[in-house]
């Protein structure tokens, strides 16, 4: 037994057997999470879709198991960087519907026409499904506040790209901004 500093005493060996099993469990619960892939449905093929689906393929930890646009014209391009990245077809669909039907999703990509936004995300989240959506996030600011409502209310994940956000020219615009130059 070792006396600490606030009077409390420790079993050396007893708390070594707990970080040894501490760090067993998560050795172990690592070798579960890297195989367990994130199943997605992708909502809009056309440029900003095609872009994300091109980084998607590099994960290892995701399963595009559905491609969706209203226009069966994008499919064979968004179909083709599925099969290139990652070795399998995706499943077409025309209604997304079909994708938050299947209690496989676990997550809906929006890259959409903006006034889909608002509605896919509130009946993604409807769905049991986590969202990403692309910006801007709605039409209004009634449609933002019902997407929040959603996502509360069924607990899920909503993000919303904001990528550029981030980047240093948008900091650098924002700092001379501020500065009042």
């Amino acid at each position: 037994m070792h006396k600490m500093a606030d009077d409390t005493r420790y079993d050396t060996a007893s708390a070594t057997r707990h970080i040894i099993r501490v760090t067993l469990v998560g050795a172990v619960a690592n070798v579960i999470l890297a195989a367990v892939k994130i199943v997605v449905g992708v909502m809009g093929l056309g440029g900003r879709g095609r872009a994300l689906l091109t980084a998607l393929v590099k994960r290892s930890d995701i399963h595009i198991k559905y491609l969706c646009d209203c226009d069966t014209r994008v499919a064979g391009a968004a179909t083709e960087i599925v099969m290139e990245g990652l070795d399998y077809k995706p499943k077409f669909v025309q209604d997304f519907r079909t994708m938050l039907a299947d209690p496989e999703l676990d997550a809906l990509i929006c890259s959409t026409s903006d006034r889909w936004h608002a509605l896919a995300t509130i009946m993604g989240c409807q769905a049991g499904k986590d969202v990403y959506v692309e910006k801007p996030q709605s039409m209004s600011v009634w449609d933002g506040q019902q997407m929040i409502a959603a996502s509360r209310k069924y607990e899920r994940i909503v993000q919303v790209g904001m990528q550029s956000r981030s980047a240093p020219y948008v900091q650098s615009a924002l700092d001379y901004i501020q500065s009042g130059k």
